[in-house]
């Protein structure tokens, strides 16, 4: 193949995907871009906090503790975050506290601690620290 040849191909390649991402459905669009950028916009991140918040508005969370996850989480997962969230994002952020380890106690407050993956820590069960008290 001439390099003439293979630089005209590679042009009409490069003008196809960016056509075919230009006519794409807008949530993929802001799917890709940020995957690009490798990260959300600071308006994301304060959205996707208010929401967290909403959503467990019940438990006395610390003030930083989805700050705290939405960092990790780009950091870790580098995906970026579609609202609504979906429960499971919701799942992790629950995990990635130290609720359960609290015994679910919905008075006490809990505690950002860590993202959670069960691909990274496959044997991290939280509900095996839970404490056992004898009676009697």
């Amino acid at each position: 193949m001439k390099r003439k040849t293979f630089i005209g191909w590679g042009i009409v390649a490069i003008g196809a995907l960016a056509g075919g991402l230009l006519m794409a459905p807008r949530k993929l669009r802001r799917r890709t871009s940020a995957w690009i950028r490798g990260r959300g916009s600071d308006s994301d991140d304060h959205q996707v906090a208010q929401e967290l918040r909403a959503a467990f508005g019940h438990l006395d969370l610390e003030p930083l503790a989805a700050e705290k996850f939405i960092a990790d989480y780009r950091l870790f997962y580098r995906q970026a975050f579609e609202l609504p969230l979906d429960d499971s994002i919701k799942r992790i952020f629950l995990l990635s506290t130290d609720f359960v380890q609290q015994d679910v106690d919905e008075s006490k407050r809990i505690h950002y601690v860590a993202i959670y993956s069960p691909y990274d820590k496959p044997c991290n069960n939280p509900f095996t620290l839970r404490r056992w008290s004898r009676e009697g």
